[in-house]
């Protein structure tokens, strides 16, 4: 039983396609944006809603990372979007708990850029995953 339950799993993972993979990561990417640009509505002290928000960029850059892409260019994408929600977690961190008005400013003017990058990114994801399968 427990072997023939490996080899479905062995097989389910092997079928997967460039498509789902790329799904999965631009799945994960939306869902995260949605989720930040909803926390101002939030009623929620400044402080609070960075962290939350560091702490939502942590366990996303997480998710990304165990994602494990087989696929070269694909890894590569998906590890650029992980370290920059980590990079945007040590930002929003910086933003809640920083007393310092010179890395309060660098933190908010990085995830600024951060912003662009990610949307660069993501358009390359949509882009590769676009392309046929060569």
């Amino acid at each position: 039983m427990a072997l023939s339950f490996v080899l479905l799993l062995v097989r389910w993972a092997s079928s997967e396609t460039k498509s789902d993979r790329c799904n999965r990561l631009i799945y994960i990417s939306n869902r995260t944006s949605q989720a930040v640009q909803k926390l101002p509505a939030e009623n929620l002290q400044p402080a609070d809603r960075f962290t939350k928000a560091a702490d939502l960029l942590e366990r996303v850059a997480q998710e990304m990372q165990d994602l494990k892409p087989t696929d070269s260019k694909l890894l590569d994408l998906q590890q650029q979007l992980s370290t920059l929600y980590r990079q945007d977690s040590t930002h929003n961190r910086t933003l809640a708990q920083s007393q310092n008005a010179k890395a309060v400013r660098t933190a908010a003017e990085q995830i600024q850029i951060d912003s662009v990058t990610q949307r660069n990114l993501v358009q390359a994801v949509n882009t590769y995953c676009q392309a046929p399968d060569a």
